[in-house]
């Protein structure tokens, strides 16, 4: 198809732009490409050192016997071992379907069979602009990939996950969940794109400030909108039930002067066996979200009331088939395994002391500031962003690289612009985050310590570790490119020390 008229001004050309348009077509794809490949190379490399490391450690090493026994750890290096071995072919068949990609111009492609099929149905109409094929686009996009990553989607759940114990879901309740999250990415992130695209196209020289300020609102809105519209399409949640767990949560909350307004419990246990807690909400309207994995015993009101019905059902039939006591006998044997496991599962979470511990610690980063200081820093990062694609936004010869004519669209020059041109800067970016976060981590149980906690605050990530099958060593490099949270071994020596500091200030 003939290529559309270039909406954006040709006088934007920026001094960047101009050099790029000055080198080969070739040496921009051959860069662009050998640069995603030794970042490949070099994560896996790293994900290597910590497979080897965990490969050659069969026996739990001395160091971590203050974390777990040797069967936890046997069924944790297993665990570790599944995943890595899942994301290495995983991580290779993306990084071969990427390249697959850019050698055989699949992007063109989709975009000249997006106009085709607009033509087909609106019939052609060059006066409409790229703004309705972008939103055509986009749908076989999110198609595409939500079918290329379910079957990696579907193992991962209930192959990997399931096999360690993980995952709860039903496939009726992970078929909704993925298309509701399919339905959702569509009809948010749509109108979000097609904003964007019409300000770049009418914003004039300065489009990239008016492309920052639509794309913060609408993060702000989300912020706002999620805990109450969003979330609960995907998981139930209930308040906390009066006692003694919310009462000391609530005075928490007092002593920090954190504007606590819902401490709500989320099912999580139906999704997985894994635990959490978070805040989240704006200025004077804080909540609390604890997972239900999270609590030790704690079962959701719903299912609560679920049990109560089978088993009020289960002693109706009995009654009304009047059975024997040596039938009465034999059916005890299953309800007592049955017993058991709810008691082995009881068993795991954190109690009271833990859970506010962890909970010292999620109020540490609040009152420590660090939420602001990622605010702040993605805002930053934001704008630089759209201010570096107003700048490469009429190199023509970077897209003419990966099979676009002149002038590409707008929509594939903003992805390839920020995923691809800027994709050296994302890398840094990136870990210098990492290591940005593991400092706000140690900041944070610091902060737990000073509140009385240090001791609940180990154990419970004690607890949260064996519970999480997580494991416990990691190789050094791996860890610094890869761990945003310090590994538990040093959290513990961090708070160790940060409780005998504390100590000799007060002698």
């Amino acid at each position: 198809p003939a290529a559309m008229p270039d909406p954006v001004a040709a006088d934007q050309q920026s001094a960047l732009s101009s050099w790029l348009n000055s080198v080969a077509p070739e040496r921009i794809f051959c860069g662009v490409l050998g640069f995603f490949w030794l970042t490949y190379l070099w994560e896996n490399y790293l994900a290597w050192r910590q497979y080897k490391l965990m490969r050659d450690s069969p026996q739990l090493p001395e160091a971590a016997r203050q974390l777990t026994d040797d069967q936890t750890y046997a069924k944790a290096r297993a665990y570790s071992i599944d995943k890595s071995r899942y994301s290495a072919v995983r991580g290779l068949w993306s990084q071969l379907l990427f390249t697959f990609i850019l050698l055989a111009e699949l992007m063109p492609r989709l975009w000249a069979v997006a106009g085709r099929h607009l033509d087909s149905l609106a019939g052609p109409d060059a006066s409409r602009g790229q703004l309705p094929q972008s939103m055509v686009f986009l749908v076989y996009v999110m198609l595409l990939s939500f079918l290329i990553d379910l079957p990696w989607s579907v193992y991962k759940n209930f192959v990997l996950e399931a096999r360690h114990g993980f995952n709860k879901q039903t496939p009726g309740f992970y078929a909704k969940d993925q298309l509701k999250s399919l339905l959702l990415s569509m009809a948010i992130g749509l109108p979000i794109a097609a904003a964007l695209l019409w300000l770049i196209e009418r914003g004039g020289p300065y489009f990239y400030v008016y492309a920052w300020l639509l794309a913060s609102v609408v993060i702000f809105v989300l912020m706002l909108v999620y805990p109450s519209f969003i979330a609960p399409l995907f998981d139930t949640y209930e308040p906390l039930r009066e006692g003694q767990l919310k009462q000391r949560i609530e005075d928490l909350a007092k002593r920090l002067e954190f504007p606590l307004t819902q401490l709500l419990v989320i099912e999580g246990s139906r999704r997985s066996a894994h635990s959490n807690a978070y805040l989240f909400g704006l200025w004077r309207s804080k909540r609390i979200v604890l997972f239900d994995t999270l609590i030790e015993g704690y079962q959701m009101q719903s299912v609560k009331e679920k049990e109560e019905k089978e088993r009020e059902k289960r002693e109706k039939e009995k009654a009304a088939e009047g059975q024997g006591e040596k039938s009465d006998e034999a059916k005890a044997e299953p309800d007592s395994a049955a017993g058991e496991e709810n008691e082995k599962e009881a068993k795991k979470g954190c109690n009271d002391d833990e859970i506010l511990a962890v909970l010292g610690h999620e109020l540490g980063h609040w009152s420590l500031g660090h939420n602001v200081s990622n605010i702040f820093i993605s805002e930053v990062n934001l704008f630089l962003m759209f201010f570096a694609f107003g700048q490469l936004l009429n190199c023509h010869s970077a897209f003419a690289a990966f099979g676009f004519q002149q002038p590409a669209p707008l929509l594939l020059r903003l992805a390839f612009v920020l995923e691809f041109l800027l994709s050296p800067y994302n890398e840094l970016l990136g870990f210098a985050m990492i290591c940005l976060t593991r400092l706000f981590e140690f900041q944070a149980d610091r902060f737990s310590v000073r509140l009385g906690f240090g001791q609940q605050l180990k154990t419970a990530l004690i607890k949260l570790h064996t519970d999480n099958l997580s494991y416990p060593l990691f190789d050094p490099l791996y860890s610094a490119f890869n761990h945003s949270h310090p590994t538990v071994l040093h959290r513990l020596a961090a708070i160790d020390q940060a409780e005998a500091e504390d100590e000799a200030k007060t002698k």
